[in-house]
């Protein structure tokens, strides 16, 4: 029997890595049995053909494979699926109302990531050497399942990309305000409001960091 193992996050796609994370959270699953889900999730096989393969070959795949799950990701600005180039967000600080109000919202789930992809990353209308225009923003219906087939070399590399940017921010947010005396020398009431808002973006920031850091959280050993 001929098995094609992933040698490169890009061998692996988002669908896969999803049906793998919802088998091994299953309570009371060995490693055993933890590595022929790996092979055959990620090799593309039915579980009677993984269960033919010898326990060293299992055990010496399903190493392969966590490898490869584990290798560093690299932020992708541009990429091309079923002959459609993509591109990522060319400008963020012009970004729009609605793509940064849906991107804050499906960020804090690995389940809407889909989403979040899907207005990082739109069709690319026009280019000129290095610089391009993507699509005018109107929802991610169009393309989030596009994004749902994505490899993992490009999702996990805008997740790296945001996960970074979140902590810069989060950091740069609680430097300042250490570095002020707001908080116990205000009493004007809008500066209180003022100060809630700057601690719900500070509980935002650390929820979408811990969301992306969980992107990644593998259960390759039990206890």
């Amino acid at each position: 029997m001929k098995i094609t193992v992933p040698t490169k996050l890009s061998d692996i796609s988002w669908l896969d890595y999803q049906k793998y994370k919802k088998v091994v959270a299953v309570e009371g699953l060995d490693q055993a049995m933890h590595d022929l889900a790996l092979v055959t999730i990620f090799c593309g096989l039915d579980l009677n053909e993984s269960k033919q393969i010898s326990v060293n070959d299992v055990t010496s795949i399903a190493n392969r494979i966590k490898e490869v799950l584990e290798s560093e990701a690299v932020f992708q600005q541009r990429f091309k699926y079923e002959g459609v180039e993509y591109g990522f967000i060319p400008n963020m600080d012009k970004m729009t109302a609605g793509e940064y109000i849906d991107l804050e919202r499906y960020l804090q789930s690995e389940d809407t990531y889909p989403r979040a992809m899907a207005v990082m990353y739109r069709p690319i209308k026009s280019k000129v050497g290095n610089m391009y225009n993507i699509i005018p923003y109107e929802g991610t219906e169009a393309t989030y399942q596009v994004m749902e087939k994505m490899n993992l070399d490009v999702t996990f590399g805008a997740s790296v990309f945001f996960y970074n940017l979140s902590k810069e921010l989060l950091k740069a947010i609680e430097d300042y305000l250490a570095s002020q005396t707001i908080q116990n020398q205000v009493k004007d009431q809008s500066l209180t409001i003022s100060m809630d808002g700057i601690n719900q973006s500070i509980q935002l920031l650390k929820e979408i960091s811990l969301s992306l850091m969980q992107l990644r959280n593998y259960p390759y050993t039990h206890s």
